[in-house]
């Protein structure tokens, strides 16, 4: 009976030792699923500003190129949505069976895993931003001196057009000296302007698009 006994401890112990292994390598799972979603938002985010340089050097015709412009950022984000779900629904597969050896034990870890996933990509993925810029230059001019302005929108890296763009200059004494409505086309409009007297002046571009206002300013100083 003894003997019986101590056997019978033995499996139980083992038995506990099996299911905290388990445990521990379901939770490492969860670990490198999460990991793995991390990773992909930032290779989105990093692949993002040089997709918009490509498109901005392929508006203004440009040579330096750094992708091909078949690169489209919103096929992107649905290949990084997509791998974001079939790595989760492949780790689920693996806890489960890993768990109970039985592929029915992964649908709570599928439960976990499609939640993670589907909040990472509606949160993270999935929304459009909207890339505007405003480069002016010489930001140090003499009065008559032409001074450009170049401004750049996307959306997804791609050019935004038909969006109303307005151009102000405002004097240091907050006066508009200048105003210009323009519509941007192809994602850029560049124009030149010349001021007639000295002073620090502020180049104001105002972007309107899907209902939202996007303000870029740069200041000069005009000099004599």
């Amino acid at each position: 009976l003894k003997r019986l006994y101590s056997d019978l401890e033995s499996v139980k112990e083992l038995d506990g030792l099996k299911k905290a292994y388990v445990s521990q390598q379901i939770m490492v799972l969860y670990a490198i699923f999460v990991i793995f979603i991390g990773l992909s938002i930032s290779i989105l985010n990093t692949i993002k500003p040089l997709i918009i340089s490509e498109v901005s050097a392929s508006t203004i015709h440009t040579t330096f190129n750094f992708f091909s412009s078949q690169i489209n950022y919103s096929w992107l984000k649905f290949i990084i949505a997509l791998s974001i779900i079939m790595v989760g629904i492949s780790a689920s597969i693996i806890m489960g069976i890993a768990e109970s050896g039985k592929i029915r034990s992964s649908v709570k870890h599928l439960a976990i895993n499609n939640l993670i996933g589907l909040l990472s990509i509606v949160i993270f993925v999935l929304p459009s931003f909207v890339s505007f810029s405003l480069q002016v230059f010489p930001t140090t001019a003499y009065v008559y001196t032409p001074i450009n302005i170049q401004v750049y929108g996307y959306i997804d890296a791609q050019p935004i057009t038909n969006a109303p763009l307005t151009i102000y200059v405002i004097n240091s004494a907050g006066n508009y000296v200048y105003q210009n409505f323009q519509i941007l086309q192809n994602g850029y409009y560049s124009q030149s302007i010349e001021l007639n007297s000295t002073g620090t002046y502020i180049i104001e571009a105002i972007l309107n698009y899907n209902g939202k206002q996007y303000i870029q300013k740069q200041s000069i100083n005009v000099t004599i």
